[in-house]
């Protein structure tokens, strides 16, 4: 019967016959078509927002079994005829009366954030006749903010947050925690205007507990602490300087310590300890007994033992399920009463390899969907949505406790403003998963949370998601916002202009979008969204017109003898390119000041801001030298070099690589030339297949960490910027390139000294260059199977620099960090 009602709703929705504008979406709607009028002169949010509802007849609220009449009234209108459990309730309206009831105080909550959106959203005064049978599809509904890798919201944000997911029927919020939380056994690791007191937590907690949110405490308790390990003070407790050693009696202790203030100050029988990505396990003090009884035991171990403290508070642990999945035999290991948190953010076909290994053992689990924010200027909402509504549908069909919306805020460019459209997505299918159309979600969002404002707030998202997959953006990375625009003094830049106007294009779309509607109570939100439009005006105007700037000045230098009123003319129009972009620039970074100061402490600021300030100095020297070069002019002396001012900008064509994870520098020496293969303990070039945080052990017992390095050009990659080696040296830098089908592309290499590129393994190209680099000197075929190809470059340091390129022209290229796909 349930499903029939549905679909005729569903009917209905689609055509317009009418509209419940609820998000999350309710299990059960039937209309009954009727209509009742609602009173001008009542405010309903602040009528709802209490208990004493005498200021209308017409409304009748109540919890069963606690009113004699009230129960009398609701079974004459036939309710609880369904189960709808703690969290549900069921809400009828006629054309004489409103009638919400439920079983707890969290039942009528949720329906009075039922009913607020009808409210909001009635035209003209009427409310449709409706019942609603409610109740959600997962007990555990949440979202984790992680604070740890860049800003730490303020308390009032933090507040805000909880009362918009308690809006949207989220009843868990978990802030991954790293190394800002303020401990008296250990206050020396917290920042000094980032750390949050145990007080202020209980604070928190008390205010998420009013709204029913349970606020599950959370702190790193193995990888990721190098935030922790900086301060001299723990840096023993390392396996390395990313990891804390799972063998050291001194770890646990320090994390009895944390946990001990941490639980009492938190009502959730939950707590979070994370232990995920653990790339050192078994390389440095647990080496010894890894050997012994392997990673997979040293690690069960070690959680085990955690667990154990945890329970002695009262509290469950849980953690992230990807380490399990990498050695199975923990799941033999772990505790029974462990809540494995399974991850996974990609748009899968199916999720079974991240659900089906914890159903089978029979453990409580998540799932946790993403809403794709890592070092982004804007969320990857094309496939973060799919993820959500897919990950989600497949967990409730296989029973998972519970979902745990991940934001992650990596990056200096991040606001959780940008976020909320992704959070309200995911309260939609953690309470009620369902196929339902985007648009069909944006218009009940706009109209039942954003209080009728309209839908132009998602029009725009979705216009900046359709922006995301132009080439020149490479996936909205934050890297590319930061490629260098303005040379340094005596060198060049070159990047390509395509897409670049038609970028701008799209911008000024998305401001026309943004300008249909105002957003009363959600200007902030509004300008989260609207910045990011700005980011990228002022990005493609910068390319175009400083890459014009100097084309002009080029020209000047060759007429400045032969026609001086012509080049006089030229130096002024380059004048008025450079200053347009630096005042622009500076209004960007003036309002991203101003978002970043509305959602967070002073904690991470100025890492946040330094490099707006490293732009802002770039442009003031830029003009002076233009200045300068100019007044050499009037005394009728030569112009300086466009290198000389920082104006030597050049166009390139293609699609270049420079996100790579590169090895560090292997000297060379006379029995270890450039063929040597230095990868022997990684299995060879041939097998070499890192990921970010790989390891390995050299023959000399090294630790050899491959790590994530970006360059700032968009040309080349600059290897002596990121690795400290001699002056005769070789480094590795790995990529995998994904192919839509089999097919023979022609990439191109540049280098310094010499270079050799492999692909899956098979030595393809090896070559010695001159000492000057020189782009896309060297045209190498390369056949490509459909799928992912491992693409290994070994490059030699040359006498003083050490450059590479890798392009691709004859195909267009996406990118997500070290990831390329042809499109």
């Amino acid at each position: 019967m349930k499903r029939i009602l549905t679909f005729l709703l569903m009917l209905c929705l689609s055509k317009g016959i009418f509209a419940v504008n609820i998000v999350p979406l309710p299990y059960l709607i039937e209309v009954n078509g009727k209509t009742l009028m609602l009173p001008k002169t009542i405010d309903f949010e602040k009528l709802l927002a209490g208990d004493d509802y005498a200021a209308w007849k017409s409304l009748h609220i109540g919890i069963r079994h606690q009113d004699k009449s009230f129960d009398m009234l609701c079974r004459k209108l036939g309710f609880f005829t369904h189960e709808v459990g703690d969290e549900g309730y069921e809400l009828l309206i006629d054309n004489k009366q409103i009638v919400l009831a439920a079983n707890t105080e969290k039942g009528i909550f949720y329906g009075k954030q039922s009913l607020k959106q009808l409210i909001r959203s009635a035209k003209q005064n009427k409310l449709q006749g409706l019942r609603i049978t409610d109740k959600p599809a997962f007990r555990y509904r949440g979202v984790m903010d992680d604070i740890s890798r860049g800003p730490v919201p303020s308390k009032n944000y933090m507040k805000y947050q909880i009362r918009r997911i308690s809006e949207l029927k989220l009843n868990m919020l978990c802030y991954y925690t790293e190394h800002v939380v303020l401990t008296q056994s250990h206050p020396e690791f917290a920042p000094p205007t980032g750390g949050i007191s145990i007080t202020e937590w209980k604070e928190i907690e008390e205010y998420a507990r009013r709204h029913f949110v349970e606020l599950v405490p959370n702190f790193q308790s193995l990888g990721h602490a190098e935030k922790v390990l900086q301060n001299p003070k723990y840096r023993t407790l390392g396996e390395s300087n990313t990891m804390y050693s799972p063998v050291k009696p001194e770890v646990v202790q320090f994390m009895k310590d944390i946990y001990d203030e941490m639980c009492p100050a938190f009502s959730s029988g939950f707590f979070h300890v994370n232990c995920d990505e653990t790339f050192d396990l078994g390389r440095g003090a647990s080496k010894k007994l890894a050997d012994s009884i392997g990673v997979a035991g040293v690690y069960a171990r070690y959680v085990n033992q955690l667990s154990d403290i945890l329970r002695n508070n009262g509290k469950r642990m849980m953690l992230w399920g990807d380490i399990a999945l990498q050695h199975p035999e923990i799941l033999e290991m772990l505790p029974s009463d462990a809540v494995i948190m399974s991850w996974e953010y990609g748009d899968q076909k199916s999720f079974t390899a991240w659900i089906d290994p914890f159903k089978k053992k029979g453990f409580d689990y998540f799932v946790c969907t993403g809403v794709l924010n890592s070092y982004r200027l804007f969320p990857d909402y094309a496939q973060a949505l799919p993820n959500i509504r897919n990950f989600i549908l497949e967990g409730q069909k296989k029973g998972a406790l519970g979902v745990l919306n991940t934001v992650w805020d990596d990056g200096g460019l991040h606001s959780f403003n940008r976020d909320w459209y992704g959070v309200a997505y995911g309260a939609e299918h953690s309470w009620n998963p369902n196929n339902q159309p985007v648009g069909d979600f944006d218009s009940r969002l706009s109209a039942g949370i954003y209080k009728n404002a309209g839908t132009s707030l998602f029009k725009a998202i979705h216009e900046l998601t359709e922006m995301g997959t132009i080439q020149a953006l490479g996936g909205m990375s934050e890297q590319v916002f930061w490629k260098m625009l303005i040379p340094r003094r005596g060198e060049y830049v070159s990047y390509s202009l395509a897409d670049w106007d038609r970028i701008y294009r799209q911008c000024l779309k998305t401001d026309s979008i943004l300008s249909e509607n105002t957003f009363p109570g959600f200007e902030q939100e509004y300008a989260a969204i609207q910045i990011v439009s700005d980011e990228y005006k002022y990005l493609s105007l910068a390319k175009l017109k400083l890459a014009e700037a100097a084309s002009w000045y080029a020209k000047a230098c060759c007429v400045q003898n032969s026609d001086r009123k012509e080049a006089s003319q030229l130096l002024d129009q380059v004048r008025t390119n450079i200053t347009c972009c630096r005042e622009q620039f500076s209004r960007l970074k003036a309002d991203f000041e101003a978002i970043w100061k509305n959602e967070n402490r002073d904690y991470w600021f100025n890492y946040a801001m330094d490099p707006f300030d490293a732009v802002q100095r770039n442009y003031a020297d830029l003009l002076a030298s233009f200045d300068q070069s100019v007044a050499y002019f009037s005394q009728n002396l030569p112009l300086s070099a466009p290198a000389d001012i920082r104006l030597d900008i050049r166009e390139s064509v293609g699609s270049y690589f420079t996100y790579w994870l590169i090895s560090p520098a292997f000297s060379l020496t006379s029995n270890k030339g450039f063929d040597y293969d230095f990868l022997a303990g990684m299995g060879g070039e041939e097998q070499a297949a890192p990921f970010p945080g790989f390891s390995f052990i050299d023959e000399n017992g090294q630790n050899i960490k491959w790590i994530k390095y970006s360059s700032p050009l968009s040309d080349r990659v600059l290897l002596n910027n990121a690795l400290d080696a001699g002056s005769e040296a070789v480094a590795y830098a790995y990529c995998t390139l994904e192919s839509p089908d089999d097919r023979e592309s022609i990439v191109y290499l540049s280098v310094n000294r010499s270079i050799a590129l492999f692909c899956d393994g098979k030595l393809i190209f090896k070559k010695r260059a001159n000492l000057l680099l020189t782009i896309d000197e060297f045209p190498v075929p390369l056949k490509l199977h459909a799928g992912k190809n491992r693409i290994l470059l070994k490059i030699e340091k040359g006498t003083t620099a050490w450059d590479f390129s890798f392009s691709i022209k004859d195909a267009t290229i996406a990118s997500s960090k070290n990831k390329y796909r042809i499109k």
